[in-house]
């Protein structure tokens, strides 16, 4: 009848009154037929009718839950006590049977009731498709047709058996049914539940049990059924949110790698449109040594030392762009760079002799601040040049643009602000930096020059937080700029990868 009301709705209540009429003429009940009618009228009302009112709640049991399930069992309790106390009231006034005298009827009714509905409403509301259910028992193997025999073994062995006292060996039984729901979650407990209850109605009445008896055995059963509807909502309720997670998991990874990558392009395209920008001064190095050497050679007499030097000056602002090209199209084509062990000083030295030419033309003087036996970075070192050579370089045009008269760039190299880190800083004795453009100083696209593209200290961003590192500007200096910048020690990062 609820599994009717579920399916089928309010029709299913004419449907249920008439078969429990019928029902009720062919046994012949000792009911009159006016209180036959009533009585299958309540049946009808009070179990197929709350079910086609609540359908969606039943309905949840196609995706079960063990908070749905309890509500399931909770609810079909009370639905069962219900129709039970109105039959019995319906009996009382129509034989004036004294109500005492049915109390003892309302346990033993209601308990066959609870297990009817326990046992068949959840095979129809567990998968409504007929062809799923054919193809799960297509598709048995061993392990279940095993469960399944031993569903039949213990049943006959603990109810079949006169010998075997009180069912006290009813326990076994339970042990089928587990395997059905932890294998299969819901469905295999609603078959193996409807499979186990339904082999005890048969040795129930093959063996012709005793009222009292049979009460007791009805109880087993809907402790079996409470037990495995339970067990195999929680198995179906984690299997799917274990799948779920998976899925959320796989999702996850997907994000973290498009993210991951749009991150490398998003570098890419900064260190890309930054090329403009850093090629330009190399370039400008290189055209100035070529015209120099022409000069030279135009000469009556010619120093040869100072062509080779001007030569080597030129070659090393070739290899230094080219570097830079070099590492910027192996970042675009593999999407990483490559981390080695680094010495900042060397890396500082390299930078300054590239630039030297330039801070002497300027006719500004350099200060290096540094210590000894400086422990080593991970890191890549073209990237490191060239943030120090962007930093250098950008100290040498503040002072220029500006006209300072005290011309002067310091650096150093401190290994005891931070523990694990190496601090960096480049000042200047320029104008500083105005307060309008400070939020903005690493954003791409942002420059205090009237030339300048905005994609110098974005780029230092990006390249010293690819290091693990951070860069700032510090605002606590009274005059000029100072920026700084930390690169892990490389015995730090290698604990931390």
């Amino acid at each position: 009848a609820v599994a009717a009301g579920a399916l089928i709705g309010w029709p299913a209540i004419p449907i249920i009154f008439l078969t429990n009429l019928g029902v009720s003429l062919y046994d012949a009940s000792p009911l009159p037929t006016v209180w036959q009618i009533v009585a299958s009228m309540f049946h009808a009302l009070i179990f197929a009718g709350s079910a086609a009112f609540r359908d969606q709640w039943l309905r949840r049991l196609l995706a079960p839950t063990t908070n749905n399930v309890l509500q399931f069992i909770v609810i079909v309790a009370i639905i069962t006590f219900l129709a039970t106390l109105t039959k019995l009231f319906v009996v009382g006034v129509a034989f004036q049977v004294p109500p005492t005298y049915l109390v003892r009827y309302l346990i033993t009714l209601t308990v066959g009731n609870l297990i009817g509905v326990l046992t068949v409403t959840p095979i129809f509301c567990a998968e409504t498709r007929l062809s799923v259910w054919v193809d799960y028992f297509k598709n048995f193997q061993a392990s279940q047709y095993l469960a399944l025999a031993a569903v039949v073994v213990f049943s006959f062995a603990v109810f079949g058996w006169k010998q075997t006292d009180e069912f006290k060996f009813f326990y076994f039984v339970f042990m089928p049914v587990i395997a059905f729901a932890i294998r299969d979650g819901f469905r295999g407990a609603v078959f193996s539940i409807l499979a186990s209850d339904v082999l005890m109605i048969i040795i129930l009445l093959w063996q012709n049990f005793e009222p009292s008896i049979a009460t007791d055995l009805q109880l087993l059963m809907v402790s079996l059924s409470v037990t495995g509807l339970i067990l195999g909502a929680t198995v179906t309720e984690r299997q799917r949110v274990s799948e779920a997670l998976h899925e959320s998991h796989l999702r996850f990874q997907e994000s973290q790698t498009a993210l991951l990558q749009a991150t490398r392009l998003s570098l890419a395209s900064e260190m890309a449109g930054a090329l403009a920008h850093e090629l330009n001064q190399p370039l400008t190095a290189v055209r100035n040594f070529i015209r120099t050497v022409r000069r030279r050679l135009s000469q009556p007499k010619i120093n040869k030392q100072e062509l080779f030097n001007d030569i080597d000056a030129a070659v090393a602002q070739v290899d230094s762009a080219s570097n830079l090209i070099k590492s910027t199209r192996a970042f675009i084509k593999r999407g990483d760079i490559d981390y080695a062990t680094a010495d900042v000083n060397q890396c500082l030295d390299f930078s300054l002799k590239l630039v030297e030419r330039e801070i002497k033309t300027a006719k500004i003087t350099t200060h290096v601040k540094s210590f000894k036996d400086l422990p080593k970075v991970y890191g890549n070192e073209q990237q490191i040049q060239q943030v120090l050579i962007n930093l250098i370089r950008n100290a040498k045009e503040a002072i220029v643009q500006a006209k300072s008269k005290q011309r002067e760039i310091a650096m150093s190299i401190n290994p005891n602000s931070r523990v694990g880190v190496l601090e960096i800083s480049v000042s200047d004795t320029g104008p500083g930096v105005s307060n309008d453009i400070k939020e903005s100083l690493f954003s791409p696209l942002h420059s205090s020059k009237p030339d300048g593209l905005g994609l110098g200290l974005s780029l230092c961003n990006s390249i010293v937080q690819s290091h693990g590192g951070e860069i700032w500007h510090d605002d606590s200096i009274k005059s000029g700029a100072r920026f700084v910048f930390t690169l892990p020690i490389n015995d730090s990062r290698e604990r931390q990868l």
